[in-house]
């Protein structure tokens, strides 16, 4: 007879997990280290303007999870995706490649005669080798690699193919050429339309049903004894489990696992992420651009990306005000060496110099560290991650979520994968 079941961690896969075991009737419960449930999605509320903890939309085709989304919250947004590409103090449409119109003459058709030589790699061995054989060598140098650089925070030809699916747009060269010479400004993107509630932020999407009764919040898991199914929080609590899902990330519960082999400890080591700060700013009035989110490329401007807070819902913000959102990422590849308002002042700065508001409309700046941001697919992920997934499953731990997977989900694919982890297991 199964008698405990813990769930390690509240983010999406974790409350999703809760949910199937309360339609199952199965006792459980939820152990969260921080103040409230939601992980990157919850809402972050400034005064009367409301943000995202990293910035999110939902574009789900599955039935279940949107019926459960339409449930919680039946009020939203239908957005088209509507996105700009920031370069050299031009504005281009989404994807780059097929809107170079803003381009000068000369750089048009270097960036064309480029792609038609771009070289044939049927299997390309790392992310570098992919952009050349994508868009060719002149815009993967002057576009693709900089925006790696910026996101994910080294350089392509340190990163595997494993991620990129349909994430990164190709084009045939008739687009490429008709948007170098046509301003029709024909933006695309792999989803076509983008849902966010109306009031309350991404959270209410999932609010109402989230296991709330079932979560202890505040409990950081320190130490963990798989052989005994003993679990040690920081506030000294601990208890033990009869099965367990973990949606932590691998590379930190590996080195609370008391038990753990050296050989997977140290793969768990290899595992790399990006870590990544947001700066939440309001302002009185509104932003000067249309757009929902913008990607930057200038490697002086540390943002890669800019999302519009108050074009997701006005009610973001109070009336008479909008906000937005600014991504920065970091890794142990790459620091940001700067102080905490120093960032949030180069920020400001760029995004004036950008002509995105003006300084006389700030009202704050609130800059937020976020340890766990993205998955990033080095050359030894996929061996390294089946290392420690093997063992964890070889002791029963099951796993569930983008950290506890290792795998680059989106937020219904993290919710998909707490459904699924119940309805095999359990």
């Amino acid at each position: 007879m199964m008698n405990k079941v813990i769930i390690l961690g509240s983010g999406l896969a974790g409350i999703a997990s809760g949910y199937k075991l309360k339609q199952n009737n199965i006792e459980f419960e939820i152990f969260e280290k921080e103040n409230e449930y939601g992980g990157l999605c919850r809402r972050l509320k400034i005064g009367k303007f409301i943000f995202d903890r990293f910035p999110h939309f939902s574009f789900t085709k599955n039935k279940e999870i949107r019926e459960l989304f339409d449930t919680s919250s039946n009020e939203y947004y239908s957005h088209i995706p509507n996105i700009a590409n920031y370069y050299k103090s031009l504005w281009l449409g989404n994807p780059t490649q097929n809107n170079l119109y803003p381009l000068d003459k000369e750089q048009k058709i270097k960036i064309i005669e480029g792609f038609k030589n771009r070289p044939n790699i049927e299997n390309p061995k790392n992310y570098r080798e992919w952009l050349d054989a994508s868009f060719g060598y002149y815009f993967a140098k002057e576009f693709s690699d900089k925006y790696t650089r910026k996101y994910w925070t080294t350089e392509p030809e340190n990163m595997s193919v494993d991620w990129v699916g349909y994430r990164v747009i190709k084009s045939p060269l008739e687009e490429i050429e008709y948007g170098a010479w046509n301003n029709d400004n024909k933006s695309k993107y792999y989803a076509s339309e983008m849902r966010y509630p109306k009031h309350g932020g991404f959270q209410s999407f999932f609010d109402s049903w989230t296991p709330k009764e079932n979560i202890r919040l505040n409990h950081n898991l320190i130490r963990w004894n798989v052989k005994k199914k003993e679990l040690l929080f920081d506030n000294g609590y601990k208890t033990s489990y009869d099965k367990i899902i973990s949606t932590l990330p691998l590379t930190y519960i590996a080195n609370i696992i008391e038990d753990i082999p050296d050989n997977v400890k140290e793969a768990a080591s290899k595992l790399c992420y990006t870590s990544g700060y947001t700066v939440s700013i309001g302002l009185k009035g509104k932003v000067n651009v249309p757009y929902l989110w913008f990607y930057v490329y200038d490697e002086e401007i540390l943002f890669p990306r800019v999302y519009i807070a108050t074009l997701k819902s006005p009610y973001n913000a109070p009336e008479g005000y909008s906000s937005l959102q600014t991504e920065i990422p970091c890794s142990k590849f790459k620091q940001i060496n700067l102080s905490n308002n120093e960032i949030v002042e180069h920020t400001i700065n760029k995004l004036v110099e950008m002509r995105i508001f003006d300084y006389k409309q700030v009202e704050f700046a609130q800059l937020d560290y976020h340890q766990y941001a993205n998955i990033l697919f080095t050359l030894d992920t996929e061996t390294n991650k089946k290392i420690v997934l093997d063992w964890l499953n070889e002791n029963g731990i099951l796993t569930a979520g983008r950290y506890g997977k290792w795998e680059y989900f989106w937020t219904d694919q993290a919710i998909n994968s707490g459904f699924e982890i119940v309805n095999d297991n359990f």
